[in-house]
């Protein structure tokens, strides 16, 4: 049986009907599905999420709190260090991926194949406004994966987060990038149901997004310099993550407008939250109407359909409790027949904002994942 895990970026819970995804919403009919969705890690963004799914853990373990890493101080991206400990994937497993810099980040070069490969976009591939890999070009690799029956298939879809960052996420042409994805999956679901009993497709997303104002726009890591502080700023949309000596210090960014409420979440490292409206951006960034990262945008997708078989399997634990974007490893691996963990782990580390131990969520200084070439 191939398990086929499935990661949609940027589609809330709240976009899985008929009206607007209807292969989508058809799985949940067909197998099973959450309308509270799944919850994602904080930050609720791309890289953290994605760490999250494939090594079972939460930020504090894997390290990565953003789409950045904070490094002596000095900010990098991701997929440049990959997470801290290992992932499910092997040499039985198969990446398909439209954010190319996913390769890095889920430390895909542990599996028998992965696409982008070594994550770099091939002359000629099909690309959206942002640079990532379209999703239907995404779709033809994933057709051609499905043929070849691996273990597991790890497959992340673009395009409705690009649509939602540049448009804001209700917007016609956001509601539209969610149905133009649904049609991707109705492709695959043409393959897959050809041996259905073969398959099982767990579907789930890595955040929501939500409506900001292009100009309500707080640079938190400017503000830290204009008054002294000692800290190094990753702003990431909604939220922004504070490291350094000074991460502690608040009276700096209290009563700035749009600034919320923040969150020591490991022993170095603070989160700062933006109202509804506001977002957390570089100067240089550009504009954007939908934005993520905190607290209001963690609602994702939870569906799995498929092999009655692996449904029989999952189900019981999937129903049990809403999961975390953490506890999508330990569905996969029930459905891979692989021990670890318990059913009883499902749900376990759910419906909380922070991890109750605080441990160091960095790294050592230069430390980095080894990325051999892809097969």
């Amino acid at each position: 049986m191939t398990v086929v895990l499935i990661v949609l970026d940027g589609v809330g819970a709240r976009w899985v009907r008929q009206d607007v995804m209807p292969t989508l919403a058809g799985w949940g009919a067909e197998g099973a599905i959450r309308s509270d969705g799944s919850t994602s890690v904080l930050c609720s963004s791309t890289y953290p999420n994605h760490a999250s799914i494939v090594t079972g853990s939460l930020p504090v373990d894997h390290g990565m709190f953003t789409n950045e890493v904070v490094v002596d101080g000095v900010r990098r991206r991701g997929s440049e260090l990959g997470p801290n400990v290992p992932t499910f994937l092997d040499a039985t497993s198969e990446v398909v991926v439209g954010d190319q810099h996913l390769i890095g980040v889920v430390a895909a070069y542990s599996a028998g194949r992965h696409w982008p490969p070594s994550g770099e976009v091939p002359a000629g591939t099909q690309l959206d406004s942002f640079g990532y890999v379209s999703d239907q070009e995404v779709t033809t690799r994933v057709v051609e994966s499905l043929e070849r029956r691996p273990d597991l298939l790890f497959v992340q879809l673009n395009g409705p987060d690009t649509a939602a960052h540049i448009y804001g996420p209700d917007s016609d042409e956001a509601i539209d990038s969610y149905r133009s994805l649904d049609r991707c999956l109705a492709v695959i679901d043409s393959v897959a149901r050809s041996r259905w009993e073969e398959n099982l497709l767990l579907v789930t997303s890595d955040h929501d997004q939500e409506t900001v104002v292009p100009w309500q726009r707080i640079d938190l890591q400017g503000l830290a310099l204009q008054h002294g502080v000692e800290v190094t700023v990753a702003h990431e949309g909604t939220a922004a993550m504070l490291v350094g000596p000074g991460f502690q210090q608040s009276a700096w960014y209290e009563g700035v407008p749009g600034v919320g409420r923040s969150m020591i979440i490991a022993d170095d490292v603070c989160l700062v939250f933006a109202n509804p409206g506001w977002w957390f951006a570089d100067p240089s960034m550009p504009d954007f109407r939908g934005a993520h990262g905190g607290l209001r945008t963690r609602s994702t997708v939870a569906v799995v359909a498929g092999s009655r078989q692996g449904m029989s399997v999952v189900r019981p634990a999937f129903l049990k409790a809403r999961m975390g974007a953490e506890d999508w490893f330990a569905l996969v691996q029930m459905a891979r027949s692989v021990p670890w963990p318990t059913r009883d782990t499902i749900g376990g580390r759910l419906n909380r904002d922070v991890p109750q131990s605080v441990v160091s969520g960095g790294r050592p200084a230069g430390q980095t994942w080894p990325q051999p070439q892809s097969p």
